[in-house]
């Protein structure tokens, strides 16, 4: 059963307009000398995947050396790498290569050799091989041995486990003599036909594709449906796609799906991946529903316990929400604090006798929160019943938010009540999914951004997570990083947070905002 994991790694293919194997939009048939040539095949695939081209003089020059630079914008463009290193290898800053090795560097594939100087000069084998290794996470066996190659001295320390690695795998083969040549250097087409032996497959234009695949697979954009197929073997989405949707549509993947922090994967398949445990309750994952591609590495806390998250794609924004419960607030102590946005509960619904009321300090708290510069979101704390008494809710808070400057979304907030009776003790999941959407719609045509909160319980056994993946979901989990399986835009990560400018504890939460 596949795993989605979350890593920050990317690979990449294309170059710049005036350089060698860039993409000026020639194919290989047009190549004056690839015809005939044995990497004929491999070069006309990836020129058709629109990642490679010739020199302006209509060659592909198949055999010259392949240059750092050019290896580099490969690696970059397919893997969508962004965010730049600092220029500490001497680089000109006009050389057409400066932000494809900067962007190599930032994500951490290149060898220990390029950082006293990264020129345009020819690639070595040891150097190729191990920037390839980086940027697919291959591993090698790790039985390393000097003799294994007649000149397995002249690999260099830090290029060993890579050049293993890859003959290993098989992507690179030894010469006659029985050696690696790992001083020596790798030609064009040589290098095409590496990329060749790994990819199975590149996914790299919007549209629905089917067949299965045996080997690497990549997803390198958005708006890309696989359907009916079997992917023998890992699937990577790639950085080309960040913040766009790709649907897995009844796919097994043997392997493990490898999303770079970027994409929006949206499952529809029962058996995919399966069911989900919480506490000692188990259930099916929703069909059609996002899944959540949080990736722990990713997530800090500082000394005072408020969440971070470093990503290329989203800010993660630090905020708070709060009711009468916290009291009078000092809001500008709290925005000097650090927090940027706060969600301010407008009312409350009783669980017995089931009236409608307002929050004592929701004037006081959205002014206050307003006037310190803060963004703000609503939400009510309801204990509907029915699809009627939703929109009742929806009304309420709609009427008392206006004039305010609503940032942040408008949330229906619906809670189990342990203890005494309360009036929701016989509510069905099907009827609650029902009063969210009402409450969504009302507060959508309102003009405001409709969302829905949630514990781990309610996500996996009361809400049908299919039904919320156009609505802006807060998720409430207290552990050291949610593993929730479904997809949620915002995090409370404590109940029990301290922040200057309110006595006592306050909900801490984390929002993830895609970036434009």
């Amino acid at each position: 059963m596949a795993k989605i994991i979350k890593k920050n790694g990317v690979l990449l293919l294309a170059l710049s307009a005036a350089m060698a194997l860039m993409l000026t939009g020639a194919r290989a048939a047009s190549y004056q000398d690839v015809a005939g040539h044995w990497a004929e095949p491999q070069i006309v695939r990836w020129s058709d995947l629109g990642y490679l081209t010739g020199y302006g003089d209509g060659t592909f020059g198949p055999n010259d050396p392949i240059s750092r630079g050019q290896l580099t914008a490969i690696l970059a463009n397919l893997y969508g790498y962004t965010g730049e290193a600092e220029n500490t290898f001497g680089i000109p800053e006009d050389a057409w290569y400066l932000s494809y090795v900067l962007r190599a560097a930032q994500a951490g594939i290149l060898p220990d050799s390029w950082w006293e100087t990264a020129s345009d000069a020819p690639l070595t084998r040891e150097e190729a091989m191990y920037i390839i290794a980086a940027a697919i996470d291959l591993e090698g066996s790790g039985a390393l041995s000097e003799d294994r190659y007649t000149d397995g001295e002249d690999i260099s320390d830090w290029a060993v486990e890579a050049v293993y690695a890859m003959t290993e795998a098989g992507y690179v083969g030894g010469f006659p003599d029985g050696g690696v040549h790992p001083q020596g250097s790798f030609t064009r087409a040589e290098v095409v036909t590496i990329l060749n032996n790994i990819f199975a497959e590149v996914y790299n234009a919007p549209g629905t594709y089917s067949g299965d695949v045996t080997g690497l697979t990549v997803v390198a954009a958005g708006g890309i449906t696989l359907r009916d197929m079997t992917v023998d073997g890992d699937l990577i989405l790639t950085g080309a796609a960040a913040g766009q949707t790709v649907t897995l549509d009844h796919v097994t993947v043997t392997g493990e799906i490898v999303d770079q922090g970027c994409a929006l994967v949206q499952i529809n398949n029962e058996q995919f991946p399966g069911t989900v445990t919480s506490g000692n309750r188990t259930t099916d994952i929703r069909p059609g529903a996002r899944a959540n591609l949080f990736d722990p590495d990713r997530l800090a806390f500082d000394e005072n316990g408020y969440a971070s998250y470093d990503s290329e794609y989203f800010d993660a924004v630090r905020g708070i929400d709060v009711s009468s419960h916290q009291g009078r607030i000092d809001w500008q102590a709290v925005a000097d604090s650090g927090v940027e946005f706060a969600m301010i509960r407008v009312g409350f619904r009783g669980y017995t006798a089931g009236g409608v009321n307002e929050d004592t300090r929701f004037e006081y708290n959205i002014q206050g929160a307003l006037d310190a510069g803060l963004d703000v979101g609503v939400y009510i704390f309801s204990q509907a019943i029915s699809v009627e008494e939703a929109r009742e809710e929806a009304w309420f808070v709609l009427e008392r938010i206006a004039g305010y400057d609503i940032t942040y979304p408008v949330v229906f907030d619906w809670e189990t009540i342990s203890g005494d009776h309360a009036r929701t003790d016989d509510m069905d999941p099907e009827t609650l999914d029902a009063c969210a959407q009402a409450f969504c719609q009302l507060v959508e045509e309102a003009g405001y951004t409709p969302g829905v909160y949630f514990n781990t319980t309610l996500g996996y056994f009361w809400y049908d997570q299919s039904q919320l993946t156009d609505r802006y979901t807060w998720m409430a989990e207290y552990n050291q990083y949610p593993d929730f399986y479904y997809d949620y835009e915002m995090w409370q990560y404590s109940c029990t947070g301290t922040v200057p400018g309110i006595e006592g504890d306050v909900d801490l939460d984390l929002a993830f905002r895609l970036r434009d």
